[in-house]
């Protein structure tokens, strides 16, 4: 609930002080909601088999036709949106939408038979992919499109999700060392300053 109003509140301050759309896209506080559901459903998965379908579709159908509505009102109608004005079609209303997916998602997940050893590597890695998607489309993503010129919306679509992919896990593996020596590093220097000044 909290991080629903979190977003709610971003929202109104970004139509109210007019913020840039590219500065506004870069911007995670726009995903709060989102990932807040995200973490929520992963701690709790085990309510998802413990609980009875017909109790979980109490809430969670309401919660798919009001996401369902939102992007059909704000994609297919005249209904201009007044809070979420930019990037409507992901804004915090549409995580109602992917509740069933979610839960699709971690259903198949807990009962598949086999491990994919890529799924910890990309769980891990998803912020670098996030940073590397948001670089990607701001910078380089029209040129791709000119250099595919002609190509299929779909093509671009699964070139884009591979690329982003591939650099974001790249963009993982390169700075984890990075961060490791410096987490190292700031031990070190707290130590040695906790030795030179120790507590009275």
């Amino acid at each position: 609930m909290l991080c629903f109003l979190f977003n709610l509140l971003y929202e109104i301050t970004v139509q109210m002080y007019q913020v840039n759309i590219e500065s506004y896209r870069l911007f995670i506080f726009r995903y709060t909601f989102l990932i807040a559901c995200g973490i929520y459903f992963g701690f709790r998965k085990n309510m998802i088999f413990s609980t009875p379908l017909y109790k979980q579709l109490r809430w969670c159908l309401p919660a798919v036709i009001v996401g369902f509505l939102y992007l059909y009102v704000t994609t297919y109608t005249a209904y201009r949106e007044k809070i979420f004005q930019y990037w409507t079609s992901t804004s915090m209303l549409v995580a109602f939408w992917c509740v069933p997916f979610l839960f699709g998602f971690i259903i198949l997940i807990e009962h598949i038979r086999f491990q994919i050893p890529i799924l910890p590597i990309l769980g891990k890695a998803s912020y670098h992919i996030f940073f590397v998607q948001m670089l990607y489309y701001q910078y380089y993503y029209k040129d791709i499109l000119q250099f595919f010129a002609g190509q299929s919306v779909l093509l671009m679509a699964l070139l884009s999700v591979l690329i982003c992919t591939a650099a974001g896990v790249a963009f993982y593996f390169l700075l984890t060392p990075v961060e490791r020596y410096l987490s190292r590093f700031c031990v070190q220097v707290v130590d040695k300053l906790r030795q030179r000044w120790p507590d009275e």
